[in-house]
């Protein structure tokens, strides 16, 4: 069973379920806040490489653009917009993100070198300038994919 094929099937617990996966050193963690036949509704999506090794200023630009190649289906394109690479890290966010009124909407993608990625969908209110969690609402198809694009982009 593939890991996407692993994290839909462990929405069959349905609502409210936080999830963890681990198998060869990697592990994928979720919280299914909502799941039907069609979609669901995720919060907080982890993976984690145990194994993964460090990586410098070009690892951390390889792995970047590994994953924005793979993440492309998503409600918006999701790009690298900073590398922190003194600290290892590397932000995606949707670009542009979707706006509706006073709100907008985006995915953010941190990757934390050696080997940890979370991607998580935020909501910002403007007049009141904060950001707050929200879902990620997917059909199981694309969340299936999500799974296995991010899994994989994990280790090339």
């Amino acid at each position: 069973m593939t890991w996407g094929q692993r994290a839909v099937a462990a929405l069959e617990g349905g609502r409210g379920e936080a999830v963890a996966l681990e198998a060869e050193g990697l592990r994928v963690r979720f919280h299914a806040e909502e799941a039907d036949r069609v979609g669901c509704a995720i919060l907080g999506l982890c993976v984690e490489d145990k194994l993964a090794a460090a990586r410098d200023a070009e690892g951390l630009r390889v792995w970047a653009d590994r994953v924005a190649g793979r993440v492309t289906y998503l409600m918006e394109r999701v790009a690298a917009i900073e590398t922190d690479a003194a600290n290892g890290l590397t932000l995606h966010r949707s670009a542009p993100p979707d706006r509706r009124g006073e709100i907008r909407t985006y995915y953010e993608i941190v990757l934390k070198s050696p080997g940890a990625l979370t991607l998580i969908r935020y909501r910002y209110r403007n007049g009141a300038r904060t950001r707050t969690e929200g879902p990620c609402a997917l059909t199981r198809e694309v969340f299936e994919r999500l799974v296995e694009d991010l899994a994989g982009a994990m280790r090339g």
